[in-house]
C-alpha cells in the first residue's frame, strides 16, 4: 500500500464515506487484493448489477491493511523523528 492510497482509504474510513478512486492502476490493486468492493445501484433487466461509477465500499481486508500500515507509518515517523533529534544533538555539541 502506498501513501497516497493510504490516505485515500483514511479519508474514506473516518468520514464513513465511499471510497473515490480514479487511478485505474491502483483500483484493479486494490480490488485484487480485496481491499475495496464496487458500490451496487441496482439491476438491470437481465439481472447484472448497475454499479457507481469512480465509487467503491471499503471492505475488511481494506480496513485491515488501512490500520496495519497506520501503525507501522507512525512507529516509522517516531524514529525518523529520533534520528533527526539524535543528529541535532550531536552537532550541537
Amino acid at each position: 500500500m502506498n501513501i497516497g492510497l493510504f490516505l485515500t482509504f483514511l479519508i474514506a474510513d473516518k468520514l464513513n464515506k465511499p471510497v473515490k478512486l480514479k487511478n485505474q492502476k491502483l483500483v484493479r490493486y486494490a480490488i485484487e487484493m480485496n481491499y475495496i468492493q464496487y458500490i451496487v445501484e441496482g439491476y438491470d433487466d437481465d439481472l447484472n448489477p448497475i454499479c457507481k461509477e469512480n465509487s467503491y465500499s471499503l471492505e475488511f481486508e481494506g480496513r485491515k491493511a488501512l490500520y496495519t500500515f497506520q501503525t507501522q507509518f507512525i512507529t516509522w515517523l517516531i524514529s525518523i523523528f529520533a534520528l533527526i533529534i539524535s543528529v541535532l544533538a550531536y552537532l550541537k555539541k
